[in-house]
């Protein structure tokens, strides 16, 4: 797991006010360009709700070098956040680097919207007990994220193949059917680590439960041929969106016609 403490981050805006959906901007120290965090879910238990932001307040003593796993904007299944005691923000998810904690000790807390914030026990952040544990990451930090030429220009740049075809070992997805809740929430978030391993984001709206999220995708990855386009050399993100198959998104959107790929549709 990669940690980022003060010592790397200066500030974080974390923003759940819309259910499902967890964005945020990461202020990496002594550098101009936040890092854009665009998660699938929410953030509990603490920031569950809420638009709140993190800000160090200690100067670190020297300037450290930024993590190749930060380079790019993240994607994936979010985590743990919250105010644990002692002081300490915590912020955690699974970026398609692997998994993400940021430790800020002593931040001073704006709260922008949403209830009051609760302050929890450590043990609620404990750092070993995540869905995901057993995903191996695999986007390495030899990404080539480069507008140039040479790249954009070579054959082999861009592909598309099967959406299951890329995943090793090959994904495993169990039903759901008699699971409680909470054990088909965190088949739910291993199988959005897995997918945000490959650059592969769900957009959830904020009308579906863990179990309805959980089944629609099982039903779509097993079911249908979905293809992603491949940047071999660029490696950018695909977004399975879900937005335009759900009635009350479409009433959200003024009535805007449905996406026929049948991703939750519901």
């Amino acid at each position: 797991m990669l940690v980022l403490s003060s010592d790397i981050v200066d500030a974080i805006l974390i923003d759940n006010t819309r259910c499902n959906t967890v964005q945020a901007w990461l202020q990496p120290r002594h550098e101009v360009t936040a890092i854009h965090l665009w998660l699938s879910g929410n953030a509990d238990p603490g920031f569950r709700g809420r638009r709140v932001h993190l800000e160090t307040v200690e100067p670190p003593c020297v300037r450290p070098g930024i993590p190749d796993e930060l380079e790019v904007d993240q994607l994936g299944p979010s985590g743990r956040m919250g105010m644990a005691a002692g002081g300490r923000a915590i912020v955690e998810w699974h970026s398609q680097f692997g998994p993400t904690r940021v430790e800020l000790d002593g931040a001073a807390v704006e709260l922008f919207d949403g209830p009051p914030l609760e302050v929890w026990p450590r043990s609620c952040f404990d750092a070993g007990s995540m869905p995901w544990d057993e995903v191996s990451p695999r986007g390495g930090s030899e990404r080539v994220w480069t507008g140039s030429d040479e790249v954009l220009e070579a054959p082999d740049v861009i592909d598309d193949v099967p959406l299951l075809s890329v995943f090793d070992p090959p994904l495993r997805l169990p039903p759901s059917a008699g699971r409680d809740d909470v054990q088909v929430e965190r088949m739910l978030k291993t199988l959005l680590a897995r997918l945000a391993s490959e650059w592969v984001s769900v957009d959830l709206c904020p009308h579906v439960q863990p179990r309805d999220s959980y089944a629609h995708l099982r039903r779509v990855l097993r079911e249908q041929p979905l293809t992603v386009p491949r940047r071999r050399r660029r490696r950018s993100a695909e977004h399975l969106m879900k937005f335009g198959c759900c009635d009350a998104c479409r009433e959200e959107m003024n009535g805007l016609p449905s996406d026929d790929s049948g991703l939750f549709d519901h």
